[in-house]
């Protein structure tokens, strides 16, 4: 609800927990969105997500999950930062991703399966018309 508090929308109406504009200003201070990681971090990532595989023209997630995690042992992060990078990686973001995938993929068979059903059941329909 911040974001779109930010965006200008009014929420006093739909959400009674949404703060005023201003009172999401005070309180996040003059810091706000000015720690994390650099747009040039995440340029690089993605530069080398897209060419990790020369034949293969797409960003595969699995791919930029390698390059995070090889590019954040690589930079001089603090310690303590790193560990915390990592293990938002291989604890939050991986685990996330592949239970998102096995639903697809789930989905994918399910759907692929139906229509295969649906040829075995109009087959059984013409041949016992035959017989």
């Amino acid at each position: 609800s911040k974001m779109r508090v930010y965006d200008g929308e009014s929420l006093k109406d739909t959400d009674p927990k949404a703060k005023s504009y201003q009172e999401y200003r005070d309180y996040a201070g003059v810091d706000e969105g000015m720690n994390g990681l650099s747009t040039r971090f995440a340029f690089k990532i993605l530069s080398r997500v897209f060419n990790f595989d020369h034949v293969e023209v797409a960003a595969n997630p699995v791919h930029l999950f390698y390059v995070l995690e090889q590019q954040i042992e690589r930079e001089q992060f603090p310690q303590e930062q790193a560990e915390r990078y990592l293990e938002f990686l291989k604890g939050y973001l991986i685990p996330k991703y592949a239970e998102f995938i096995g639903k697809e993929i789930q989905t994918a068979y399910l759907e692929s399966y139906s229509e295969y059903g649906q040829n075995i059941f109009d087959r059984y329909v013409t041949y016992a018309d035959f017989w």
